[in-house]
C-alpha cells in the first residue's frame, strides 16, 4: 500500500504543478478477473475545461491529448 501513496503522491503533485492546482475528480474502478481475484485501479480525472455539449449530454468528458504528449507533459511537471 506504501508504493500505492508513494505513486499517488507523486502524481498528484505533479498536476498540481503543471495545471496550476487543478480541482479534479477520481474513480476507483473494479471487475471480477476471474473466480479467486479482482483487479481494480484508480482513475484521476482533471476539471481542465468546462462543460459542452457532448459533456452535457453524455457525462463524458474529452482528453484533447494524446497518451505520449500526457506522459511527456507530466514528465516536465516533475523536472521543475
Amino acid at each position: 500500500m506504501s508504493r500505492l501513496a508513494s505513486v499517488l503522491l507523486r502524481t498528484l503533485r505533479q498536476l498540481r504543478i503543471a495545471l496550476d492546482d487543478p480541482d479534479f475528480n477520481y474513480a476507483i474502478r473494479s471487475s471480477r478477473a476471474g473466480a479467486r481475484h479482482y483487479h481494480w485501479h484508480l482513475q484521476l480525472i482533471p476539471r481542465l475545461a468546462k462543460a459542452a455539449g457532448l459533456e452535457l449530454a453524455s457525462g463524458m468528458y474529452v482528453n484533447a491529448l494524446s497518451p505520449e504528449e500526457t506522459a511527456e507533459w507530466m514528465r516536465s511537471a516533475l523536472a521543475q
